[in-house]
């Protein structure tokens, strides 16, 4: 799986969605035996980034949610840009029981959004 999520990185990094989709497609088969979750979650991110590409922007908002609790930065994404797409598409796409209970309670998101002046409220 790690030659795969190589392989990934590359096709994010050249903007080369037709790779990104072939590659999520051959991870999420291999991720069905696998036990790995850091793999897992990996993947949920990359499936989110890839969701955000294709404005499956409610998609994308749920995988990321899902992974806040053990997101890894990846090559393409930091923490605190993971806690920031995170927050906004959240707001933009999930009810407020969800905004409350997943983001605004979150002491995850809390620790990063505190050094965000455009996202505080």
């Amino acid at each position: 799986m790690d030659s795969k999520f190589v392989q990934l990185n590359c096709a994010f990094w050249d903007d080369d969605y037709e790779t990104v989709k072939k590659v999520i497609d051959e991870l999420t088969t291999l991720e069905k035996d696998a036990r790995d979750w850091e793999a897992k979650n990996k993947l949920r991110v990359y499936r989110a980034l890839q969701n955000i590409h294709l404005r499956n922007l409610s998609e994308a908002a749920e995988c990321l949610i899902q992974s806040i609790n053990s997101f890894q930065d990846i090559p393409v994404l930091d923490y605190a840009h993971f806690i920031q797409l995170t927050v906004i598409l959240a707001l933009l796409t999930q009810n407020r029981k969800v905004i409350g209970d997943k983001i605004i309670n979150s002491s995850e998101v809390n620790s990063v959004v505190k050094d965000m002046k455009h996202i505080q409220s």
